[in-house]
């Protein structure tokens, strides 16, 4: 295959697509894990739920009508999780919220296959956004530039948020010093649940515009996971920023990598997180 500038900016722009959802899902797992200190190994599975009620959504009422539908079901049902399970295990270490994380992800799992099978799902593009654009020789994918722009939308929102809003300073502040928030009147546990609900939401916010393009099996959250990982080591945990920034590179390399050497595709993923890890352990954005 020839390789010009052409084909590299396709790919390019391809690559910062398939990243915006990974910063997606990925910022709903740091966010939770920065703000509550919880390892929710569940994360992926929450992702591949929220992708077949999306299938079954798009299927009863269109595309435009999941994209909004699919995400509110799931930030309920994280609420659910929340208050029901995960309280119980906030003050109970790590181990206990990893078996807590294992338990979720075999009820999800036991729950897609009973509901939806193991055919896999597949997912249409909306017709006001088939087609691609050719810019200077650059074949450009409508899609792609519909995810591009509202996952910067949302990620505008939601540091403008963190940081510009007196909820934000709330949250930060849970951050810092718990328990001196609490003496300040704050209802952490309220703060902890709507922590809990966002990022679950930001799971299913990316399962929704994934939908098109990519197609659901069962076993999928176990790939979401790691990346959603991979993420939150190289951005660091607790950044918006660092997602975001860290979801294009690996995504990109993921495209070029493919281009170049694509039985080593994931190779040069791991390779980045290992090399994170060994020279700034806690994340290049992060704020420690």
């Amino acid at each position: 295959m020839e390789i010009n500038a052409s084909l590299l900016a396709s790919l390019v722009i391809s690559g910062m697509a398939r990243g915006m959802i990974y910063f997606l899902l990925s910022c709903g797992l740091t966010i939770i894990f920065g703000v509550m200190g919880v390892v929710n190994f569940a994360h992926g599975a929450f992702y591949m739920l929220a992708f077949y009620i999306t299938f079954t959504v798009a299927n009863a009422l269109g595309f435009w009508s999941s994209l909004i539908i699919a995400p509110i079901v799931m930030i309920l049902i994280g609420a659910v999780v929340e208050r029901g399970l995960f309280q119980r295990v906030y003050k109970a270490g790590h181990v206990f919220q990893l078996l807590l994380s294992v338990g979720i992800i075999h009820v999800i799992s036991d729950i897609v296959r009973l509901l939806w099978g193991l055919d896999p799902k597949n997912g249409n593009i909306p017709d006001l956004l088939m087609g691609c654009f050719d810019i200077f020789g650059m074949v450009i994918s409508k899609y792609n530039i519909f995810i591009i722009g509202i996952s910067s939308v949302i990620a505008v929102v939601l540091i403008t948020i963190l940081y510009k809003s007196k909820a934000g300073s709330i949250i930060r502040a849970c951050v810092y010093d718990e328990e001196m928030t609490r003496g300040l009147g704050i209802n952490v546990s309220g703060v902890f649940s709507l922590v809990f609900m966002a990022g679950i939401g930001m799971a299913a916010i990316a399962a929704a515009i994934a939908y098109p393009i990519t197609s659901g099996t069962l076993g999928m959250d176990a790939q979401m996971i790691i990346i959603a990982f991979c993420v939150t080591i190289i951005g660091g945990v607790g950044s918006i920023g660092g997602a975001l920034v860290a979801g294009l590179v690996i995504a990109v390399v993921e495209s070029l990598g493919i281009l170049v050497l694509p039985q080593y595709a994931d190779t040069f993923i791991y390779l980045i997180v290992v090399a994170v890890l060994f020279f700034r352990p806690q994340g290049i954005f992060s704020i420690e």
